[in-house]
Parts: structure tokens; C-alpha cells; sequence
């Protein structure tokens, strides 16, 4: 498991390298402050790490809202199914079915796609794994450690004010953290 969590954060920073560099502070900040806190693996930027262990694993159509709403979600699929018969995953919002392969992975933005799997045949077995990182991780940081309460009752009106409208734009600045076609190539030279 630790080559296949530590591979699919290597993928996430050639594809998503602002992104995963967000991760990267967000979960060495958050480590740093509790020093009984341990990453699930020193390779990922992943802090959750589910496996569903079927036999044959499916997951109906969602959206995964706790998760960072700009963020991406790694999946693998493993064991042995038919992929042409079964086991595709559905990105609804983009229309499209795609063929998903025991053994391949897929980085995916979760919470704000809504994406399913097709089952697999019934003497076919499909496991899964999942890595992600909740979005009140990334607030509890940004709140200095300290939930929502605590964090504006030390505020001034003025920094909730302020506080509130990075809330509302928080969209935007999800946006900043993609890369273009062209940034990506840029790196690679």
C-alpha cells in the first residue's frame, strides 16, 4: 500500500503541483502543531485512507461534500473484474463513462463532480481504495487550530468581516490552485 499511496501523491504533484503543494503545508502544519499526530504514510498528502474490501465494492452516485470543495480525491480499483462488462466509473457532470481497470487509479475532484461506479459481473470480485483529505482539515488550520467557535469569538468585526468574504470567494481562490495545460508543460522543461 505504501507504493500505491505514495505513487498517486507523485501523480497528484506532476498534475496538480499548486494543489498538492496546498496539501503538503496543510498536513505538515497540522502535524507539526501535535506532535502525537503521525501520517497515515510519510509519502502522501493524503490524510484519510479508505479501503472497501467488497467483494464487490460499488458506490452509488455522490458527491463527496466533506472533502476539500476544490480538492481531488484519489481512487484505485483492485482485484479481478471484466472492466469492458463492469466497474466503470461515471463522471455525471462531465458526461462521460470511463473503463476502469483493476489496478489503474484516478485523481478526481469529489466534492464537486458527482461520480458513481457501474457494477461488476456477480462471480466477479472489486475492491477499492480512496485517499482524500476532509475540507475542515484545511479550516482548522486556517483557524490557527481551533474550530470555528474559538477562532471568530477572538476576532475583531472587522477581521470576521474580512474572515467571512474570503469564505464567499473561497471558490476563486480553489481556481488559483489548478494548473493550465501550458503552467504544467512550463515545469516540464
Amino acid at each position: 500500500m505504501k507504493r500505491l499511496v505514495t505513487l498517486l501523491s507523485t501523480i497528484f504533484s506532476t498534475w496538480a503541483p499548486k494543489l498538492y503543494v496546498l496539501y503538503a503545508r496543510n498536513i505538515d502544519e497540522f502535524c507539526s502543531h501535535n506532535s502525537e499526530l503521525r501520517r497515515n504514510w510519510l509519502g502522501s498528502v493524503f490524510t484519510v485512507a479508505v479501503f472497501n474490501l467488497g467483494p464487490q465494492t460499488v458506490c452509488y452516485s455522490h458527491k463527496d461534500f466533506s472533502n476539500l470543495s476544490f480538492g481531488w480525491c484519489a481512487i484505485t480499483a483492485l482485484r479481478n473484474f471484466d472492466p469492458t462488462r463492469g466497474g466503470h466509473l461515471i463522471l455525471r457532470e462531465l458526461g462521460v463513462a470511463i473503463e476502469f481497470p483493476p489496478g489503474s487509479s484516478m485523481l478526481i475532484p469529489s466534492a464537486c463532480i458527482e461520480h458513481v461506479n457501474v457494477a461488476i459481473q456477480a462471480e466477479e470480485t472489486r475492491y477499492s481504495s480512496t485517499q482524500y483529505t476532509a475540507g475542515a482539515l484545511f479550516c482548522w488550520v486556517e483557524h490557527r487550530m481551533e474550530g470555528n467557535w474559538e477562532f471568530f469569538e477572538k476576532l475583531s468585526k472587522a477581521e470576521r468581516g474580512e474572515v467571512q468574504l474570503q469564505d464567499l470567494n473561497r471558490w476563486q481562490t480553489g481556481l488559483l490552485h489548478f494548473s493550465t495545460i501550458d503552467e504544467l508543460k512550463a515545469l516540464s522543461l
